[in-house]
């Protein structure tokens, strides 16, 4: 599986989940503890990857990196300080500019998806879009001190919605 890719076309597969989580904790307007809820819930969505999906090698690679705690955490370092640079290099700055990069980079993943077998390919695409579903149920948005709201806002639903068009 290393050779199929490119390091760019790794990183790219890599800091996608965590950008489309990202990018639907912008999507709503949950206020900043429901904002909080939703980083701490696309942290946790991607971590739990491995476990929601122990037969992906791919999902293993991309979270494990060979496998060594200490080389995870450092590939994990290098992918977010890379991620960083990128999001600055862009000038992206707002959370419409972080939902236009990640459907971007969705569009650019689904052709590096049609690489692998179709269980991996699946695999990935049910890992990112459930990453971006547990975002958006994890606070409510137009809540007073969790009353009343609703659980997925339309503009999450509306992120959802693209993001399931474009990775099936």
């Amino acid at each position: 599986m290393q050779e199929q890719f490119t390091d760019e076309e790794w990183f790219l597969l890599a800091t996608t989940p965590s950008l489309v989580g990202a990018a639907m904790a912008g999507a709503g307007r949950s206020g900043g503890l429901g904002t909080a809820k939703e980083a701490l819930k696309s942290v946790t969505a991607v971590a739990q990857g491995q476990a929601d999906y122990p037969n992906s090698q791919l999902i293993a690679k991309l979270l494990s990196r060979g496998g060594h705690e200490s080389e995870a955490g450092d590939a994990s370092l290098r992918s977010h300080q890379r991620l960083t640079g990128r999001l600055q290099a862009r000038h992206i700055e707002s959370s419409e500019q972080i939902r236009a990069l990640a459907l971007e980079d969705v569009d650019r993943v689904r052709e590096l998806l049609d690489r692998l077998p179709v269980d991996e390919s699946a695999a990935y695409r049910s890992w990112v879009l459930g990453i971006a579903q547990k975002v958006a149920e994890a606070a409510k948005e137009g809540s007073f001190f969790g009353f009343g709201g609703e659980r997925v806002s339309e503009e999450e639903e509306k992120l959802l919605h693209e993001l399931r068009g474009k990775l099936g």
